[in-house]
């Protein structure tokens, strides 16, 4: 009997060991998950982000080859204006102009880019709250809505890389008021521009303070699979 009770302590204490080994196996996995998920996440918004990056490099050839047409057209009736001085001005402001619109709109892209990767924060950490039994339903709004105000700006910005402001040229006398007239349109464009990233800007704040709202965000971990190990007894009667 003695050595029934053997085998039995044995055989038990190889199950709670295998129960053991599978729950620690569960929980690397489930240590392993979120870090799975997040570098997806990375890899898709890299991805995207490349996508993004072609967009824009055709959009500024687009522009360059239109840019090219006009420049040379700006040139044949430049030829008209006596004054060489005037001419210089006038052809300075053109390509200043340019200049201006691929700045100020690439650099709004950048700003595009980390409201993009500040949301990404956001929605992870409510993937997180989510896992932890909090209700992230606002939140998730709030995360669709900054996603389409920022989707919205990325074309804003790409239809902006295309645009040119061609100074039109009829009278040496009029010169002044085209000028202004190709000026006043960049500013109003590029104004336009600025209220669209904005709104995607106060998009991302508003799905920042509502995860905020989330009992104890800050606090909040990934679970980890629990393990309670099992105890057998074994009696044996001599």
């Amino acid at each position: 009997m003695k050595t029934t009770a053997i085998h039995i302590t044995l055989i038990a204490s190889l199950v709670v060991s295998s129960y053991a080994h599978v729950a620690l196996a569960q929980t690397k996995q489930e240590r392993i998950a979120p870090q799975e998920t997040i570098s997806k996440q990375k890899e898709n918004t890299q991805q995207e982000r490349e996508a993004i990056q072609q967009k824009m490099q055709k959009a500024q050839e687009t522009a360059k080859t239109k840019r090219e047409a006009i420049t040379k057209k700006l040139k044949e009736k430049l030829v008209r204006i006596k004054n060489e001085q005037k001419r210089q001005t006038v052809e300075r402001l053109d390509a200043r102009f340019t200049e201006i619109n691929e700045k100020l709109t690439l650099r709004l892209g950048t700003a595009l880019d980390r409201l993009e990767d500040l949301l990404q924060k956001v929605s992870s950490r409510a993937d997180k709250a989510e896992a932890n039994g909090r209700d992230v339903a606002l939140v998730r709004t709030t995360i669709a809505t900054a996603k389409t105000a920022i989707a919205d700006a990325r074309s804003s910005v790409e239809i902006q890389l295309t645009k040119t402001y061609p100074i039109t040229i009829t009278t040496e006398a009029q010169l002044k008021s085209a000028v202004a007239e190709a000026r006043t349109s960049l500013n109003k464009d590029l104004k336009t521009l600025k209220e669209v990233v904005q709104k995607a800007h106060t998009s991302v704040v508003d799905a920042t303070k509502m995860l905020k709202n989330i009992p104890q965000v800050d606090d909040l971990r990934t679970p980890e699979a629990s393990t309670t190990p099992a105890t057998t007894t074994a009696t044996s009667t001599q």
